[in-house]
């Protein structure tokens, strides 16, 4: 006989649904049912006995609703342009801060710092006759990274132990800034003599200066004068936008090994490997010279050598557009592209100066941009220069690595 598989699946399906409307007559072990009578609900069992008292009332479910979410415009925390008279207001959200610029003054970005710095420049010194260059109100504002653990004394100190001159004296004083302690320097070398507060706030810091102090130049002392306390008095630190953080040295420079050795520049943020046969030149920040010498000129000896430092160029350009300002040096030919430190490069063979010389432009990370300059290449008048120029190139280039640098 044969089988047919619909007559079986419905023979199934009818067998389901029996049992199953079966067990749906079925009474509930908590309460009996009678066939035909509704469906016990779920609740208080009633019988016919009278109740002296009413079932105990359920009171509905209830949620509290969330906190609303409170979004605070750092703006809102600012100062109105009306509190303080001839005043406009400047508000730097990815840097944390706003203040009031006074009457007077023209507000400007920082040329090499453009996201990190703003300028007021103020009114400028009458000219004298024989006079080229007067001196200008001049106050900058600057984000400068995280605190790194400091206060604003500790912050005052380590800057001044970096940027300040050998015998510049450390005079500090303590202020407060929009309730911020703040630590004040003055007579810090400049075009003029100038005063800075250190701040640390929100867990950045800061740096406010002002050139000239006004009790060193009576002629600006007024506009200097409420330059300083116009800014003080509004300035407001609020969190910055952008990650309060920084790539120090310790963090990605190379170590030293039995034949090379370190050298760290915290100021422009680099560090790389030289030959341990030759010599860092303290005059001479970023250079460092073989105890060889391969010839004479001008009565001096001639070291091989190389020299890091900043490249003063347009911020962003690549370094072919920078090397191309000054293309008329450059040894037809000798252009190469290349990759130094994990950034855009060109090197090549520059012809100014007493002798040509193995150069690189870098453009590293914010636009920041370095040279490196390896010399003298000349082996018609230098025969024992080039293994000493070749290897030092070869072993700085090959562990140059950048960092932010330290302000």
């Amino acid at each position: 006989m044969k089988h047919n598989p619909s007559y079986w699946l419905i023979f199934t399906l009818s067998v389901f649904f029996i049992v199953t409307a079966c067990a749906a007559l079925q009474p509930s072990p908590s309460e009996p049912a009678a066939i035909g009578q509704p469906a016990a609900t779920v609740g208080p069992a009633i019988t016919d006995a009278p109740t002296t008292e009413p079932p105990t009332q359920v009171p509905p479910a209830t949620t509290t609703p969330p906190d609303p979410i409170v979004t605070i415009d750092p703006a809102a925390l600012c100062p109105q342009p009306g509190s303080i008279a001839d005043t406009s207001l400047y508000v730097s959200r990815e840097n944390g801060f706003c203040l009031l610029v006074p009457a007077g003054f023209s507000l400007r970005s920082e040329l090499l710092r453009p996201d990190d710095v703003i300028e007021l420049v103020g009114p400028t010194q009458a000219m004298g006759p024989k006079q080229q260059e007067g001196v200008s109100v001049y106050m900058r504002v600057e984000y400068n990274g995280p605190a790194e653990g400091m206060d604003s004394a500790a912050y005052a100190q380590e800057w001044h132990k970096r940027f300040a001159a050998p015998d510049e004296p450390f005079e500090a004083s303590q202020a407060t800034v929009n309730g911020q302690p703040a630590t004040v320097l003055r007579n810090l070398s400049g075009f003029a003599r100038q005063r800075a507060a250190f701040v640390i706030a929100n867990g950045a810091r800061y740096r406010i200066s002002l050139m000239p102090q006004p009790e060193d130049m009576p002629e600006l002392a007024e506009p200097a004068g409420r330059g300083w306390e116009t800014v003080l008095s509004s300035l407001v630190f609020f969190p910055p936008a952008r990650p309060v953080q920084a790539v120090r040295a310790e963090e990605v420079c190379p170590a030293e090994t039995t034949d090379a050795k370190l050298y760290t520049h915290e100021i422009d943020g680099y560090c790389f490997l030289y030959p341990a046969d030759f010599t860092a030149q303290v005059d001479f920040p970023g250079t460092v010279s073989s105890d060889v010498v391969v010839g004479q000129w001008e009565g001096g000896d001639v070291r091989p050598s190389l020299t890091v430092g900043n490249y003063f160029g347009e911020p962003g350009l690549t370094p072919q557009q920078l090397l191309d300002k000054r293309i008329e040096f450059v040894q037809a030919g000798s252009i190469q592209d290349a990759i130094i430190g994990g950034y855009p490069a060109v090197t090549y063979i520059d012809i100014n100066g007493a002798w040509p010389s193995q150069q690189a432009i870098v453009v590293a990370d914010a636009g920041r941009s370095y040279s490196v300059l390896a010399q003298p290449l000349d082996p018609a008048r230098f025969p024992d220069a080039p293994p000493y120029v070749q290897r030092v190139w070869e072993t700085v280039t090959g562990s140059l690595v950048f960092f932010d640098p330290w302000r």
